[in-house]
C-alpha cells in the first residue's frame, strides 16, 4: 500500500469525516423539508427524473452545503439548498454574503432575503428566497421558463420548510 492510498482511506474514513463536518451531526435529508407536492402546487410542475444531489454535503468555509435540483415536468427548475453552518455566527455570514444581491423578505425565519432576475436571453426568471434558521440557512429557487414573478407562493413554502428544520 502507498503513502496516497493509506492517506486516501483515513481521509474517507466515517471518524474524520465527521470530524471534518465540525461536528454539525446529522442535516435533514432536503426531500424532508419539501415535498414534490408542495413543488407542483408553486411550480406548477413536478419533479421529474432523478435529482441532482450532492449527497453528504459539500464542506464550504461556513459550514456543509446540501444541494437538491431537480428538472420539472413543465420545463422548469427546482433547487434546494440548504447550509448548515459551524455556528450561528457563520450562517449569519453566508446571509450577509446573499444580502448583497437580494432584498430583504419580512416574516421568513430569523432573516429572510428575496431575489427575482429575469433573463432574457434565456427566457427565463429565477425566483429565489432564502431564510436564516439558528445555525443554518435554507433557501429555494425556481427557475421559470413561463415568466412566473411571484416570490410569495415561494416564500410560502419557504415558511413551511424551515418549521421541518
Amino acid at each position: 500500500m502507498t503513502l496516497s492510498d493509506a492517506l486516501r482511506r483515513v481521509v474517507t474514513s466515517d471518524a474524520v469525516q465527521s470530524r471534518l463536518a465540525g461536528g454539525l451531526g446529522d442535516t435533514p435529508d432536503l426531500t424532508t423539508l419539501v415535498t414534490a407536492e408542495e413543488i407542483q402546487a408553486v411550480t406548477g410542475g413536478a419533479p421529474a427524473g432523478e435529482p441532482r444531489r450532492n449527497g453528504a454535503g459539500s464542506h464550504v468555509d461556513v459550514g456543509r452545503m446540501l444541494i437538491w435540483k431537480a428538472q420539472l415536468s413543465n420545463g422548469d427548475q427546482f433547487l434546494i439548498t440548504l447550509i448548515a453552518g459551524s455556528s450561528s455566527a457563520s450562517a449569519a455570514l453566508a446571509m450577509d454574503r446573499m444580502a448583497q444581491e437580494c432584498k430583504p423578505l419580512p416574516g421568513v425565519g430569523e432573516r429572510g432575503l428575496v431575489r427575482v432576475n429575469t433573463s432574457r436571453t434565456r427566457g427565463t426568471t429565477e425566483i429565489g428566497v432564502n431564510a436564516l434558521q439558528g445555525r443554518s440557512t435554507l433557501s429555494l429557487t425556481h427557475t421559470s421558463t413561463h415568466g412566473q414573478k411571484d416570490p410569495g407562493p415561494l416564500a410560502e413554502l419557504l415558511g413551511v420548510a424551515l418549521t421541518r428544520l
